[in-house]
């Protein structure tokens, strides 16, 4: 009896109808049919004799032959077993010695507004709304957080590491003191820290620009409703007069899904054009809306080698590292997700009580649709999209048309 056998860096993952198989080494994801993956499930438990007496011989050779001429796997003349691909020693440090809990991104939401009226229109889902100054809830109540209490909590997070933050602001322009004063507690506590800012175009005058100039390595993203076609023009005299001042630009392009025209190309044009970096935040209203920025079909389907394969086992690529805290002093992973505390508690408390790890623990076998769909550690992540499709599998089809239980590109 012949067996074959996939080499350990590649995995079989089963969906609910088909197959994937992960080359971990190259970062390739190799798609099966639902004939090959039934195939491919056989021959994980049988012999090659016995998969071509329950399935077309024709076909069992010829998925072997590719298999084997792709450098996937070989043909034993005996059972063998396969040793599990391991990338690196399986050695936990908990017990041991407790390594230095690593902020990656700390998101902060100061004096929010709503200029392009997105919280009228009942938002959904804001899709990648960490991107945008856009508020995380209607701002119709004006019990913003207190920055004193903002910096005093910043300050006791000196013994962490926070590699970047950034703010998330609404109102620049009459709060620009209070501003300078959080990012220089930011570089106090964090020496090393990256300090971003996130703002509307309209908030930038020539006297914000001089302000700003004085902050040394500030970057600022400009964030910026896509679907007025006018806007590019004032976006050109603002990001002119930023890069001018030596402050290096990033645009946000929010699109509020307001009208049936997709203007991102045009967007996207524009920002290579000029050489900026192009981020984007969508408005969701309905499961029937798509996301422009995100294809929905297979070139979703990212490389995945060992580090991001195994991550995507265990944490939330979207949210892992993440610390946010909102204008009303809540704390989460997520500036627009579910949160777990709060200023008024603190920071250590939140991560004392590892409120942080239902959000950084959350990966995507434990999202509704996803966790039956063999392109889970493959696909692009967003938790908020994640979260509602556990409720409303609907949802999913803004940004995937993947079906995992029919096998179909839904387009």
């Amino acid at each position: 009896m012949s067996h074959f056998r996939l080499f350990p860096d590649v995995i079989l993952i089963e969906g609910s109808c088909k197959g994937a198989l992960y080359f971990l080494t190259e970062g390739r994801v190799i798609q099966l049919g639902e004939l090959e993956s039934r195939i491919m499930s056989q021959l994980r438990i049988a012999s090659i004799e016995s998969a071509c007496n329950d399935f077309d011989q024709i076909a069992v050779n010829k998925l072997i032959q590719s298999l084997v001429e792709d450098a996937l796997g070989t043909i034993y003349s005996e059972d063998v077993y396969s040793e599990s691909y391991i990338p690196n020693m399986p050695f936990e440090l908990r017990g041991y010695l407790e390594p230095i809990l690593i902020i990656e991104e700390l998101s902060i939401e100061l004096y929010p507004t709503d200029p392009y009226k997105i919280w009228t229109t009942n938002p959904k889902v804001v899709f990648q709304g960490c991107n945008s100054c856009i508020p995380t809830e209607n701002p119709v109540k004006k019990d913003f957080l207190d920055t004193e209490r903002l910096c005093s909590e910043i300050q006791s997070t000196a013994e962490l590491e926070i590699k970047n933050a950034t703010l998330h602001i609404g109102d620049l322009r009459n709060h620009e003191n209070d501003i300078v004063s959080v990012i220089e507690i930011l570089r106090k506590a964090h020496p090393e820290i990256d300090v971003g800012i996130t703002t509307y175009p309209e908030e930038i005058s020539d006297k914000t620009i001089s302000l700003l100039k004085k902050i040394p390595n500030l970057q600022v993203t400009i964030s910026f409703n896509a679907e007025v076609v006018e806007i590019l023009s004032v976006l050109t005299q603002t990001c002119n007069s930023l890069s001018n001042a030596g402050i290096p630009v990033t645009l946000d392009a929010i699109f509020p899904h307001q009208d049936d025209v997709n203007r991102y190309s045009v967007v996207k044009d524009f920002a290579t054009n000029f050489g900026y970096q192009l981020r984007t935040t969508e408005i969701i209203h309905s499961s029937t809306e798509y996301i422009y920025s995100i294809d929905r079909g297979k070139s979703r389907i990212e490389k995945t080698d060992s580090d991001a394969f195994y991550a995507k086992q265990r944490y939330s690529i979207c949210q892992y590292g993440k610390l946010a805290i909102n204008a009303y002093g809540e704390i989460g992973c997520c500036l627009f997700g579910k949160k777990t505390g709060s200023l008024e508690r603190g920071i250590y408390d939140w991560l004392s009580n590892n409120e942080h790890r239902k959000g950084w623990e959350s990966p995507k076998r434990c999202a509704g649709v996803c966790e039956s769909c063999e392109n889970r550690f493959a696909c692009v992540d967003c938790a908020l999209i994640e979260q509602i499709s556990k409720t409303e599998p609907d949802f999913l089809k803004t940004i995937c048309a993947y079906n995992p239980f029919s096998g179909i590109w839904e387009m």
